[in-house]
């Protein structure tokens, strides 16, 4: 392992083991294609970012980078660092948004999901999908109380992003499986 691995990275690599997220991207034109009957073609292996919540964002992407893999799970409030001020978040202004992408790009990393992240009214749902699809991601993680998930649900049909419901430990309200069934039919 010392031979394949930078000393920092041996370190992270089991908390990179604990954030991987899989998600299932169809090739087809249609993001969708899985859900609506068809297959889906292809993995992603991404890390949630939040794994390495103790660095920042550009730490985290050193390290993603070094493992080689090529996708993240950016989540809010993680400092940015370097000259970058503040965090990220779907609050995040369009010049910050677009010096954020430039550097992904450096790295070889594209952001392909966010969260957990809830909205406490619709302006700010829609705040989170916008700058979900404005950084080119296809999921949104959230632990949306039942009452906002047809709003959810709608803007993800809008915007053509996934919602991806979030399992915090009991006593979330999506921590036992049939929650979310039950939330979702």
């Amino acid at each position: 392992m010392d031979r394949f691995f930078h000393p920092l990275v041996r370190r992270d690599i089991a908390a990179v083991c604990v954030g991987l997220v899989l998600m299932v991207t169809g090739c087809s034109t249609s993001r969708h294609s899985a859900r609506e009957g068809g297959s889906a073609s292809s993995w992603d292996v991404a890390v949630q970012a939040y794994s390495f919540r103790q660095f920042t964002l550009l730490e985290t992407l050193d390290r993603i980078a070094a493992l080689g893999v090529s996708a993240v799970e950016l989540y809010p409030d993680q400092r940015i660092g370097g000259d970058f001020s503040g965090k990220t978040s779907h609050n995040m202004d369009a010049a910050t948004r677009t010096r954020l992408l430039a550097v992904l790009r450096e790295h070889h990393i594209r952001p392909v999901a966010y969260g957990v992240v809830n909205g406490k009214d619709a302006a700010e749902w829609r705040a989170i999908f916008e700058f979900a699809r404005a950084m080119g991601m296809g999921v949104v993680c959230c632990e949306p109380p039942p009452e906002q998930l047809d709003l959810v649900a709608s803007l993800c049909d809008e915007f053509d992003i996934r919602a991806a419901i979030h399992n915090h430990a009991k006593p979330s309200l999506y921590w036992d499986p049939a929650s979310v069934l039950k939330a979702v039919e």
